[in-house]
């Protein structure tokens, strides 16, 4: 039996909300794979001096720390295997209304005291690509659980109509008064699961305040014209 796309339940949740999590699309046995990956990944890229692609995040004790590898998939199959999976390709397209076609995507480590992510939208970044805002969306495929302590994603619903007014410091990202008025929501993911976000939909995680990493591979998908 194929993968199962989105619900339309869960279409409508994607549309007027401009996100959707999908529970439990990937086992216990893809999770230990993933959770190898990472940790080979990590041992191979740190023996090789001067790799642009591991990114640092700033870190509670003053210290910045690697924590992201991007871009990823040219060297991990395993991800490569996963970003075209049709447990995730069935749901992206069913959001997307097309084929999907992967972007990009990267891995981000979050080991514990490394700091979040401020508030922005996806889109300001690909925009020069010339594709629709609706066209492009991002994946969260959850190596280990998300909550609030550890800095799980949080977003804005229903604000990912148009692009937002930035701060003057960063025209990329999304000024925290654009939201002032609005109240965002956490979203909680357990191991295997996905949340599926509109490229204009406004979001950012927390610092991670809890003992152990939120690992977690983001791919941004665009719908085939």
């Amino acid at each position: 039996m194929a993968p199962a796309g989105l619900n339309p339940y869960q279409i409508t949740r994607y549309r007027t909300r401009g996100y959707v999590a999908v529970r439990g699309r990937f086992g216990a046995a893809d999770v230990a794979l993933w959770q190898a990956e990472c940790d080979r990944l990590w041992q191979a890229l740190a023996v090789e001096p001067g790799q642009s692609r591991v990114q640092f995040r700033e870190h509670q004790n003053g210290t910045a720390i690697a924590d992201r590898i991007d871009p990823l998939l040219d060297v991990s199959p395993v991800f490569r295997r996963v970003s075209r999976d049709p447990r995730i390709v069935a749901p992206v397209e069913s959001a997307l209304g097309g084929t999907a076609k992967v972007v990009k995507a990267k891995l981000i480590s979050k080991r514990p005291g490394t700091h979040g992510y401020g508030l922005h939208q996806d889109f300001p970044y690909w925009q020069h690509m010339g594709m629709p805002a609706d066209h492009l969306l991002t994946v969260q495929v959850a190596i280990d659980p998300a909550t609030e302590e550890n800095g799980g994603v949080e977003l804005w619903p229903g604000m990912h109509r148009e692009i937002l007014p930035p701060p003057p410091e960063n025209p990329l990202d999304v000024a925290e008064s654009a939201v002032a008025t609005e109240t965002a929501e956490l979203i909680p993911l357990s191991r295997g699961d996905l949340l599926i976000f509109h490229s204009l939909a406004p979001h950012r995680s927390a610092p991670n305040r809890s003992t152990n990493p939120r690992r977690a591979v983001f791919v941004t998908y665009g719908r085939e014209p």
